[in-house]
């Protein structure tokens, strides 16, 4: 192996975003005594730092070796053929050049040319490689220039890779930000893998888009994936038109595809209840006719997308319209009812626990719904919010949220328990911030300078710009 081509492996490393030790680590065990030292790779990786680009030697001005020449080159390999036990000082005073000279010749001539030799114990040998050791380094070669193809050594390669967030050790309390970089955008490739056999509800949200891709790439990992498509809206609630024009037919057509028969997907979009007026809940609770109608217009639409159920998000917005609990429930027994005779799964959004004298959704109303739907999804998540900074989820408050319902370890009524998990963040300001997806986070982790910190009492990570 040449000089330029240790060169070439540094400049990929480093790209790599490797830290040099982990580069000189790569080498050794690849090339053994053959590698370059390590005072040498870390001043490549400091003249990459500085913005060197190019692998070959700058052009240094004073006055040429003039002992480096044809025939001390030719003289110093004759001399090793004969005696492969020739020393550095034997070849020195046989051919009266400087060491610095003959260091060179050994270093940058012979070792390019078949004669190959390497220092042992202050002598020259033959560096023969064995078949078996020849291999391996092509073998080498090849998987370096995979990823140098793969990776266009301009960017990091995103996509899958063969071991797990484990094995990369990306689970950790102390994150490096270099780690983050490099790993974004990566995935094991065994897409198919659950190390929790549960149910796993998927959101796809419009303020998302990405989501609809990442339910096709991991489609083995859920058992519902819920578009939010659907909605009652303002206006349209007097005939009870269902608005449907947000629906994905193709996405249904491709995630439809991806099931078989050791794993299935089901299909099960968020129905929004906006903007409804006390009056209008009234109507729907005691008008046979409206309910019919509501009824009717959830089935036309299952039938037409072939839609496995709904997720019903519609406690909060008739609890905040000035409907009383009872009247609620009511509501959400009638609509599960009718679709389950229709083999539609339910599933109800419900909010968290706020430590509020009164909940909105209390254990009473939970024992009583779990008869009637097939899930809650339990949104434990914006525990903050821009008025009052702080976690986005703390475990403690998560673990509280699901105890008030179901107090038993051993209630069998946990597995209707949906554990909602947010994939994204929070960005707070002296202006006020926003919610924040994984592009924006790694935005800002790009001008940070400092250590991201880990909150042992909410069990997040977080860290502060100045």
């Amino acid at each position: 192996i040449s000089r330029e081509n240790f060169q070439a492996m540094i400049f990929y490393d480093y790209k790599y975003n490797l830290t040099p030790k982990r580069c000189i680590d790569q080498l050794h065990l690849a090339f053994g005594d053959e590698a370059p030292s390590n005072r040498t790779v870390y001043n490549w990786f400091t003249e990459f730092q500085r913005g060197r680009i190019f692998l070959c030697y700058e052009f240094r001005e004073g006055r040429p070796s003039t002992s480096v020449v044809a025939t001390n080159v030719d003289a110093v390999r004759e001399m090793i053929e004969r005696d492969r036990h020739m020393t550095y000082r034997e070849i020195q005073a046989s051919l009266g050049i400087d060491m610095k000279a003959l260091h060179t010749i050994l270093h940058d001539h012979l070792r390019t040319c078949s004669l190959s030799v390497r220092k042992l114990c202050s002598r020259w040998i033959p560096h023969n490689l064995t078949e078996a050791q020849k291999q391996a380094r092509v073998k080498w070669s090849k998987e370096m220039l995979k990823k140098f193809n793969r990776s266009n050594w301009s960017t990091s390669y995103k996509g899958p890779v063969d071991q797990n967030v484990f094995q990369r050790n990306l689970v950790v309390e102390n994150p490096k930000q270099q780690d983050i970089f490099h790993e974004s955008g990566r995935y094991f490739q065994n897409t198919k893998h659950r190390r929790f056999k549960g149910d796993v509800l998927g959101y796809c949200t419009p303020w998302n888009k990405n989501g609809f891709e990442i339910s096709k790439t991991f489609h083995g990992k859920f058992t519902i994936v819920s578009p939010v498509w659907l909605a009652f809206s303002f206006g349209n609630i007097s005939t009870y038109q269902l608005s449907t024009h947000s629906v994905q037919t193709k996405w249904i057509k491709e995630m439809r595809a991806n099931n078989n028969v050791n794993h299935i997907v089901k299909l099960i979009p968020r129905v929004l209840f906006e903007h409804w007026s006390i009056d209008d809940i009234i109507r729907i609770y005691i008008n046979t006719e409206s309910q019919t109608q509501l009824i009717v217009s959830l089935l036309d639409a299952a039938k037409t997308f072939h839609f496995d159920g709904y997720v019903l998000e519609i406690w909060n917005q008739f609890i905040f319209a000035g409907a009383n609990l009872s009247i609620v429930t009511s509501v959400v027994k009638f609509i599960a009812q009718k679709l389950k005779k229709h083999n539609l799964d339910i599933i109800l959004a419900i909010p968290p626990s706020r430590s509020a004298q009164v909940e909105l959704f209390s254990k009473q109303e939970f024992d009583e719904l779990a008869l009637y739907v097939n899930a809650f999804s339990l949104m434990t998540y914006d525990y903050s919010s821009i008025q009052r900074p702080g976690p986005n989820s703390p475990l403690d408050w998560i673990r509280q949220c699901v105890e008030l319902l179901a107090p038993k370890k051993n209630n069998h009524r946990r597995s209707q328990i949906l554990l909602g998990i947010n994939f994204y963040g929070y960005n707070y300001t002296p202006e006020g911030g926003k919610a924040i997806l994984a592009f924006e986070y790694l935005n800002i982790l790009k001008s940070f300078k400092g250590k991201i910190q880990w909150d042992n009492s909410s069990k997040e990570h977080f860290f502060e710009p100045k």
